[in-house]
């Protein structure tokens, strides 16, 4: 299994509206992808975490660099793994205004491992800055 992390930037034009289009389309195709994960966004900018096969992590890489609404794509983490971390999320959006909420529900889903934690730092971090 296959995780990564990436932040972006909304381009102009993609307001609220189109966000939870973008979450409810991968809502719909994610569980026949394998794809689970989160959608974060702190105004315009966005935060993704996505798990599955290699392949289809891949495939849905390809998409997202080709993807208009959002520029800057940067993958923060890239790692393998043997078991689900967000296994009931088909794609759990995160809204934050000020990171408190969507973070904690994120450390309650992740717990203290060392390798979650590194995640969950790089999550806040881009938050924070």
């Amino acid at each position: 299994m296959r995780r990564l992390l990436y932040r972006s930037r909304a381009t102009d034009g993609v307001g609220t509206a189109e966000v939870f289009d973008i979450v409810a389309v991968s809502q719909r195709n994610n569980p026949d992808r394998g794809i689970t994960g989160f959608l974060m966004q702190d105004g315009d900018r966005f935060v993704q975490f996505v798990e599955g096969r290699a392949a289809a992590v891949e495939v849905l890489l390809d998409d997202l660099a080709h993807d208009t609404r959002h520029t800057g794509l940067e993958i923060l983490y890239d790692a393998s793994g043997e078991e689900r971390w967000f296994a009931g999320w088909d794609m759990k959006h995160l809204i934050t205004f000020g990171g408190t909420p969507a973070m904690e529900e994120l450390r309650q889903v992740l717990g203290s491992t060392p390798e979650r934690a590194e995640v969950l730092a790089l999550v806040d971090e881009c938050l924070s800055g």
